[in-house]
């Protein structure tokens, strides 16, 4: 492997500093964050927490939890584990719905050019 090392030390130093709940709250955009429940990566506790701790003041955020869903937003019951990547799923329909419907309650009209859902 060669140089494979040095860009990926170089990755995450350059995360290091990243704060993209911070960050988000700063934007002039409405922010939407979604977080499946059954994430074992991005965790309700630690990184959802964080979120709406950033986002409190936020009065235009939306931040979306559901119990059911893993890290690609499919749909399980009990513990999420790693080899279920390898398993086919479908994204979760709330997770489609909920999308539409924030893009519609939260973008301007004239980005669907007149069409309504």
């Amino acid at each position: 492997m060669s140089g494979g090392g040095s860009a990926l030390g170089a990755y995450f130093l350059d995360l290091r500093g990243y704060r993209p709940a911070q960050l988000a709250a700063s934007l002039p955009c409405p922010p939407l964050v979604m977080q499946g429940g059954r994430d074992y990566q991005v965790t309700t506790d630690d990184d959802f927490a964080s979120w709406r701790t950033a986002l409190r003041g936020a009065p235009n955020a939306t931040l979306k939890w559901y119990a059911s869903l893993d890290h690609r937003f499919v749909s399980g019951s009990g513990r999420s584990w790693p080899a279920q990547y390898e398993e086919p799923g479908h994204v979760d329909v709330a997770i489609i719905d909920d999308i539409a419907a924030w893009m519609h309650s939260t973008l301007p009209r004239s980005t669907f050019s007149g069409r309504t859902p």
